[in-house]
């Protein structure tokens, strides 16, 4: 029996996303799961930095979803944090040079996050092509 084989939970879930709509669907979802983990960790510690959850939720859809749902993760999460996240709330506007710096940041690490993902799920699924056709081989 092979690696291939043996697919755990997070195997089964990456031969699920095979669609476009799905990886996408599935950045969609984990924005919105971090943004309202977000709003939670804000009502109950007080203000706290507004891109703190979004790095972690960009780097599994990148890896699970590759380049384009990564980037597409990225766009909306800095999307919802400016809106909801910094000052001035519920505007897209920034107060504070120092946000304006903080925003393109976050969008450029995103950006190399989603660009790493993408190499690594790439990878992963020439890895597995690998070994289709070496048990093939071997049959």
């Amino acid at each position: 029996m092979s690696s291939a084989d043996r697919r755990g939970a997070i195997g089964t879930l990456v031969c699920r996303l095979h669609t476009r709509t799905r990886r996408y669907g599935m950045a969609l979802a984990g924005v919105i799961v971090a943004s309202l983990l977000r709003y939670g960790v804000d009502v109950a510690f007080g203000t706290t930095p507004p891109f703190i959850l979004f790095y972690p939720t960009i780097m599994l859809i990148a890896l699970l979803g590759g380049f384009g749902p990564g980037l597409f993760a990225t766009l909306g999460s800095a999307a919802i944090a400016e809106y909801f996240f910094m000052e001035p709330q519920h505007f897209f506007a920034l107060s504070h040079p120092s946000d304006i710096v903080g925003l393109a940041l976050f969008v450029a690490m995103g950006i190399a996050i989603s660009g790493m993902g993408g190499l690594f799920r790439r990878r992963g699924q020439r890895l597995q092509e690998f070994e289709k056709a070496v048990e093939g081989l071997s049959s």
